[in-house]
Protein backbone atom coordinates (compact mmCIF):
# COMPACT_ATOMS: atom_id res chain seq x y z
CA UNK A 1 0.00 0.00 0.00
CA UNK A 2 2.94 2.52 0.82
CA UNK A 3 6.83 2.53 0.15
CA UNK A 4 7.94 4.67 3.36
CA UNK A 5 11.21 4.19 2.24
CA UNK A 6 13.84 7.18 2.99
CA UNK A 7 16.12 9.15 0.52
CA UNK A 8 19.93 9.62 0.44
CA UNK A 9 18.77 13.95 1.74
CA UNK A 10 18.08 11.98 4.92
CA UNK A 11 19.79 8.96 5.33
CA UNK A 12 18.98 6.02 8.09
CA UNK A 13 17.41 8.63 10.05
CA UNK A 14 14.66 9.26 8.06
CA UNK A 15 13.94 5.77 7.48
CA UNK A 16 13.85 5.46 11.25
CA UNK A 17 11.19 7.73 10.88
CA UNK A 18 8.97 6.74 8.34
CA UNK A 19 9.62 3.23 9.95
CA UNK A 20 8.39 4.64 13.50
CA UNK A 21 5.17 6.69 11.56
CA UNK A 22 4.38 3.10 9.95
CA UNK A 23 4.25 1.08 13.09
CA UNK A 24 2.82 3.45 15.59
CA UNK A 25 0.04 4.30 12.97
CA UNK A 26 -0.45 0.78 12.40
CA UNK A 27 0.20 0.59 8.47
CA UNK A 28 3.89 -0.64 9.02
CA UNK A 29 3.37 -4.88 8.58
CA UNK A 30 4.70 -6.20 5.45
CA UNK A 31 1.42 -7.49 5.22
CA UNK A 32 -0.15 -4.52 4.73
CA UNK A 33 2.34 -2.72 2.56
CA UNK A 34 1.95 -5.30 -0.04
CA UNK A 35 -2.03 -4.61 -0.01
CA UNK A 36 -3.25 -2.40 -3.43
CA UNK A 37 -4.58 0.97 -1.62
CA UNK A 38 -7.64 -0.22 -3.94
CA UNK A 39 -8.11 -2.59 -1.17
CA UNK A 40 -7.81 -0.88 1.99
CA UNK A 41 -10.77 -0.09 4.10
CA UNK A 42 -11.72 3.49 4.79
CA UNK A 43 -9.76 3.45 8.20
CA UNK A 44 -6.82 1.80 6.69
CA UNK A 45 -6.85 4.72 3.78
CA UNK A 46 -7.35 6.90 6.47
CA UNK A 47 -4.09 5.37 8.77
CA UNK A 48 -1.93 5.51 5.79
CA UNK A 49 -3.16 9.42 4.92
CA UNK A 50 -1.93 10.26 8.15
CA UNK A 51 1.21 8.20 7.83
CA UNK A 52 2.09 10.37 4.66
CA UNK A 53 1.42 13.77 6.18
CA UNK A 54 3.54 12.88 8.75
CA UNK A 55 6.10 12.01 6.97
CA UNK A 56 6.55 15.60 5.13
CA UNK A 57 8.41 18.22 6.05
CA UNK A 58 5.23 20.76 6.21
CA UNK A 59 5.42 23.83 8.50
CA UNK A 60 1.52 23.56 8.92
CA UNK A 61 -0.51 20.64 9.51
CA UNK A 62 -4.30 20.66 8.69
CA UNK A 63 -5.84 17.81 10.33
CA UNK A 64 -9.18 16.74 10.22
CA UNK A 65 -10.23 14.46 12.67
CA UNK A 66 -7.08 12.74 13.23
CA UNK A 67 -8.31 10.50 15.83
CA UNK A 68 -10.78 8.33 13.96
CA UNK A 69 -9.64 4.73 13.00
CA UNK A 70 -7.03 5.41 15.84
CA UNK A 71 -6.50 2.48 18.37
CA UNK A 72 -5.59 4.71 21.99
CA UNK A 73 -1.99 3.61 21.74
CA UNK A 74 -2.08 5.26 18.36
CA UNK A 75 -3.53 8.44 19.49
CA UNK A 76 -1.17 8.75 22.84
CA UNK A 77 1.15 8.38 19.94
CA UNK A 78 0.39 10.81 17.64
CA UNK A 79 -0.14 13.11 20.47
CA UNK A 80 3.17 12.52 21.82
CA UNK A 81 4.33 12.85 18.63
CA UNK A 82 2.61 16.55 17.28
CA UNK A 83 4.25 17.57 20.96
CA UNK A 84 7.25 17.13 20.36
CA UNK A 85 7.34 18.53 16.79
CA UNK A 86 5.55 21.81 18.36
CA UNK A 87 7.95 22.18 21.33
CA UNK A 88 10.81 21.96 18.44
CA UNK A 89 9.08 24.79 16.48
CA UNK A 90 8.81 22.48 13.74
CA UNK A 91 5.04 22.45 13.46
CA UNK A 92 2.06 24.65 13.83
CA UNK A 93 -1.02 22.51 13.74
CA UNK A 94 -4.43 23.80 12.78
CA UNK A 95 -6.57 20.30 13.80
CA UNK A 96 -10.57 19.80 14.10
CA UNK A 97 -11.11 17.29 16.30
CA UNK A 98 -14.29 16.23 18.43
CA UNK A 99 -12.01 13.80 20.67
CA UNK A 100 -11.39 16.41 23.66
CA UNK A 101 -8.86 13.87 25.15
CA UNK A 102 -6.63 14.29 21.90
CA UNK A 103 -7.39 18.72 22.30
CA UNK A 104 -6.66 18.72 25.71
CA UNK A 105 -2.54 17.21 24.73
CA UNK A 106 -2.47 19.00 21.38
CA UNK A 107 -3.39 22.06 21.59
CA UNK A 108 -2.77 25.43 23.36
CA UNK A 109 -4.88 27.71 21.47
CA UNK A 110 -8.59 26.86 20.21
CA UNK A 111 -10.80 28.98 17.42
CA UNK A 112 -14.62 29.24 17.68
CA UNK A 113 -16.04 29.82 14.04
CA UNK A 114 -19.64 31.24 13.63
CA UNK A 115 -21.24 32.59 11.32
CA UNK A 116 -20.09 36.11 11.43
CA UNK A 117 -16.58 35.95 13.72
CA UNK A 118 -13.55 33.63 14.16
CA UNK A 119 -12.88 33.73 18.13
CA UNK A 120 -9.58 33.00 19.62
CA UNK A 121 -8.71 31.65 23.01
CA UNK A 122 -5.29 30.38 24.66
CA UNK A 123 -6.47 27.55 26.88
CA UNK A 124 -2.83 25.98 27.70
CA UNK A 125 -4.61 22.28 26.94
CA UNK A 126 -7.72 22.62 28.95
CA UNK A 127 -11.09 22.65 27.23
CA UNK A 128 -12.51 23.90 30.56
CA UNK A 129 -10.36 26.85 29.91
CA UNK A 130 -11.99 27.75 26.14
CA UNK A 131 -15.67 26.87 27.90
CA UNK A 132 -15.59 29.55 30.76
CA UNK A 133 -13.90 32.18 28.37
CA UNK A 134 -16.57 31.42 25.79
CA UNK A 135 -18.96 31.88 28.24
CA UNK A 136 -17.38 34.96 29.52
CA UNK A 137 -17.25 36.68 26.08
CA UNK A 138 -20.86 35.80 25.34
CA UNK A 139 -21.92 37.40 28.39
CA UNK A 140 -19.50 40.58 27.74
CA UNK A 141 -21.07 40.78 24.10
CA UNK A 142 -25.06 39.98 25.35
CA UNK A 143 -24.24 43.27 28.37
CA UNK A 144 -22.65 45.09 25.09
CA UNK A 145 -26.32 44.62 23.12
CA UNK A 146 -28.37 45.24 26.40
CA UNK A 147 -26.34 48.69 26.90
CA UNK A 148 -26.72 49.49 23.23
CA UNK A 149 -30.55 48.61 23.62
CA UNK A 150 -30.78 51.36 26.42
CA UNK A 151 -28.96 53.99 24.56
CA UNK A 152 -31.07 53.47 21.38
CA UNK A 153 -34.85 53.79 23.65
CA UNK A 154 -33.40 56.49 25.53
CA UNK A 155 -32.96 58.61 22.75
CA UNK A 156 -36.77 57.83 21.27
CA UNK A 157 -34.79 55.32 18.49
CA UNK A 158 -37.08 52.38 19.84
Amino acid sequence: AMNLMGTAEGGWELDEQLEDLARNLDVGSPAFRSRPVSSLSGGERKRVALAAALAQRADVLLLDEPTNHLDWEAIDWLADHLRKKQAQDQLSLLLVTHDRYFLERTCDEILELDSTAVYRYKTNGSYETFLQRREERVTNENADLDRQGGKIKREGGG
